[in-house]
């Protein structure tokens, strides 16, 4: 295929599988550069500059998603197309572009759900315009849910946006404790938040700061969270459907006790739903050093029964 793109640069068929190949070979670059070079010849063809944009995005190179999404015909448009060029414009720091096509994409497809509505919060944080904080006790008011299309899944973790400019607030600020809960509920805490809760004892002991620190197991601790069909706190970030009875939740817990590291993934997971979790699979994940037993990370949310 490359061969037959060197002998003809407008190759379609030759060019749109020698991208994706560079793609499944995770050469995200090498992808892009042949779409550059189809581009540079003259080609238009709209598969290959659709699959240039999904590449550049997943990849993070938002300047080359806008190139091709401006060499693509003036009439093409869906609602995935659109909310990304949003994303991509975001992450360029263009935040009043972000904005604007955000409200084209909302006039022309008329879908609006909860992670919009989060996003132009975070825009507002950005541009330093409107209320943010009130905007963000209203829209964490109402769980995200699984139906919500806009940025779930699109390259793009908002709430961890959020968190980024939420975290500066004082520990005893009423919107950080809420917009915490918030997270707890849709097992989107960042890991950063576990870490800084940790005392590394550097400051206290830094001629010699190896010795607080310990050699400790981390157990990966499986949890089954039934669910209560009259509390919908289960749909998020990981897309739980409401038909679901329960998920499976991941802990990772430093402890020298296994029986321990157990019982304060109980506690955490104790804040992300009103009924017990149960004790699933428990497995210790490594060894590492630490100053003391603590949450290391919250783990991915799962089917109760995996297919």
């Amino acid at each position: 295929f490359s061969r037959a793109c060197q002998i003809h640069r407008l190759n379609e068929y030759a060019a749109y599988r020698l991208a994706v190949l560079y793609e499944q070979a995770e050469r995200p670059k090498d992808a892009l550069a042949v779409v550059d070079l189809y581009l540079r010849a003259g080609g238009r063809d709209r598969g290959i500059l659709l699959l240039g944009t999904q590449i550049a995005l997943n990849g993070g190179f938002y300047e080359a998603f806008l190139l091709y999404e401006s060499a693509l015909p003036k009439d093409f448009s869906n609602p995935l197309f659109d909310a990304q060029k949003a994303i991509a414009l975001f992450h360029l720091e263009r935040y009043e572009e972000s904005r604007s096509t955000l409200e084209a994409y909302e006039r022309t497809w008329e879908i609006t759900d909860q992670s919009q509505e989060l996003f132009k919060t975070l825009l507002e944080m950005k541009t330093g315009k409107g209320e943010w904080k009130t905007k963000l006790l209203s829209d964490i008011g109402i769980p995200a849910g699984a139906e919500d299309a806009f940025l779930f899944g699109h390259n793009v973790n908002l709430f961890a946006l959020l968190w980024e400019n939420v975290e500066e607030l004082a520990s005893d600020d009423l919107i950080r404790g809420r917009y915490l809960d918030f997270l707890f509920v849709h097992g989107e805490v960042p890991d950063k938040y576990y870490q800084d809760q940790v005392d590394w004892g550097v400051e206290e002991n830094e001629e010699n700061e190896e010795e607080s620190y310990e050699m400790m197991p981390c157990w990966r601790c499986v949890l089954r969270q039934p669910l209560d069909p009259s509390v919908p706190a289960w749909a998020g970030w990981n897309c739980i459907p409401q038909s679901e009875t329960a998920y499976r939740a991941i802990w990772f817990v430093s402890h020298p006790s296994q029986e321990e590291a157990v019982r304060l993934a109980l506690t955490e997971q104790a804040k992300c739903y009103p009924r017990p979790a149960e004790i699933g699979e428990v497995t210790e994940w490594g060894n590492y050093m630490v100053p003391h037993p603590h949450i290391a990370a919250m783990g991915p949310r799962e089917k109760d029964s995996p297919e």
